[in-house]
């Protein structure tokens, strides 16, 4: 009986000692969602009051150049870091997780060298350039040429700095930065536009000087992790070198597939149904992607976490996956309910597209299956598994070709959006079993993401608390 009582107050205490160790990443978990959360709404806010302005206040012309200034620094941008922002971040996390802070430094100086290195020789190209278009063209032209290098340069320093703090898991810093540009940015053009009433050559300012101002806010952070490996000498191992010709070099190739199948559909629909069809996906496309702004924290959240904690503890890094997963649908739940019950409504009133809504109905339905494959992403990245990340990629382009265009031929734009599902379906099967040749003993306790356990009960009891106190307060 005592040998009993011994057993069972092991596991108790083992028990507590689990969820000691559990909670505070649970905090972090639930701090990090709140703050890319706020940062989603935050931009999607001051983005859509900044387009309002620009498009009323500007001449046509000069909108138009705009435009195309925004297409040229959007496609220059993409050669900044070659892509591998993402790689890099988990490669921090990993090193930081076991301790190797000589690891870290030399991830952080090679990549801030590609990245300054880069941007310099755009912004030298920009500066370079400026003469020649100047007297072929205008001033005004050279003027946009030049400050599109000078934001390309910028940009290189935000890169850097957003990859620090998301390699360290300083979340709020890295949403910082997206929130001060976007709220400086909106600040700046009404203030220029609605207050002083100048042109496109003040406006184009605007976008560098956010965010140099953003990351100026955020210093005093990055200057002290910074500061924490000035004594650290960096790793001879050449670590960022076998990076490249290891995992990265996938990384690198699975930008243009990526941008291959999000373009895809598009095309697809172009081709079987023509513009009238292309419009309607792309107005319901449009309404998903504000329903989704939600969801898109947790992969970005998992990212880092899971690789700094998976060497070290593969049961914590399940733990934060199952969490994660788990809250995400509840919180799909929601979004399915208030979309079904509303999309009628906004579409015919607010878009005034009525028939996008029942293909927007459809796209909801992949909302569930993007919260279950939230791990899948973070897991390749963790496993250093990005090979097999960019070959399913293939296998999804050709699926989709075959579902989207097929779906189009049938069933018109519906069809569309029913391809678009059985694509997504198929990829994640095909994924999760790819993680499993990755790690064979890696499971998914599907059945207990619809069970309350005691984590679930000490989360809304916190939250209720929490919130009676402000009830209270206020």
């Amino acid at each position: 009986m005592s040998h009993r009582k011994e057993a069972g107050g092991e596991q108790s205490t083992q028990r507590r000692r689990d969820q000691l160790e559990e909670w505070p990443l649970l905090r972090q978990l639930a701090k990090g969602a709140m703050v890319f959360g706020s940062r989603n709404v935050v931009q999607f806010v001051s983005d859509f009051i900044s387009a309002l302005l620009l498009i009323r206040l500007l001449p046509v012309e000069d909108y138009a150049r705009l435009t195309l200034v925004l297409s040229a620094r959007g496609m220059a941008g993409a050669f900044l870091d070659l892509g591998l922002g993402s790689f890099i971040t988990v490669e921090i996390a990993r090193c930081h997780g076991q301790g190797r802070l000589d690891r870290v430094k030399r991830f952080l100086l090679r990549y801030s060298q590609l990245n300054l290195l880069i941007g310099g020789a755009l912004l030298a190209l920009g500066m370079a350039a400026q003469w020649s278009v100047r007297r072929l063209l205008s001033p005004l032209t050279a003027w946009l040429v030049l400050i599109v290098g000078i934001d390309l340069f910028v940009t290189a320093w935000r890169h850097i700095a957003r990859t620090t703090f998301y390699g360290y898991s300083r979340f709020t810093y890295m949403g910082g930065i997206d929130i001060l540009e976007s709220v400086f940015k909106l600040g700046l053009i009404a203030l220029l536009l609605v207050g002083v009433g100048v042109g496109l050559r003040s406006i184009v300012v605007v976008y560098p000087l956010s965010t140099a101002m953003a990351l100026l806010f955020v210093s005093p952070e990055w200057v002290r992790i910074i500061g924490g490996l000035r004594h650290v000498s960096a790793s001879r191992d050449p670590v960022f070198r076998k990076g490249l010709r290891g995992p990265g070099k996938w990384v690198v190739l699975a930008r243009p597939l990526k941008q291959v199948r999000d373009e895809l559909p598009i095309w697809l629909i172009q081709w079987v149904l023509g513009k009238t069809g292309v419009a309607l996906y792309a107005v319901a496309k449009k309404g998903y992607n504000y329903t989704a702004l939600a969801l898109t924290p947790l992969e970005e959240l998992l990212l880092p976490l899971v690789s700094e904690n998976i060497d070290d503890d593969q049961q914590i890094a399940d733990w934060l996956i199952h969490r994660a997963g788990k809250y995400s649908l509840i919180g799909v739940g929601f979004l399915i309910v208030v979309g079904l019950l509303f999309s009628p409504l906004v579409y015919d009133l607010v878009f005034q597209y009525p028939a996008a809504a029942s293909t927007y109905r459809i796209l909801l339905l992949t909302l569930p299956l993007r919260a279950l494959a939230f791990y899948q992403r973070p897991m390749f990245y963790a496993l250093q598994g990005q090979k097999y990340l960019v070959a399913v990629m293939g296998f999804s382009i050709l699926v989709l070709g075959v579902s989207v265009g097929l779906g189009s031929l049938w069933f018109g734009v519906v069809g569309a959006a029913i391809g678009l599902l059985i694509n997504l379906s198929l990829t994640i099967v095909v994924r999760h079993r790819a993680i499993q040749r990755l790690r064979p003993d890696f499971q998914i306790a599907w059945r207990s993401f619809f069970c309350i356990d005691e984590t679930d009960r000490r989360l809304f009891v916190e939250v209720r608390d929490r919130l009676l106190a402000r009830l209270r307060k206020s």
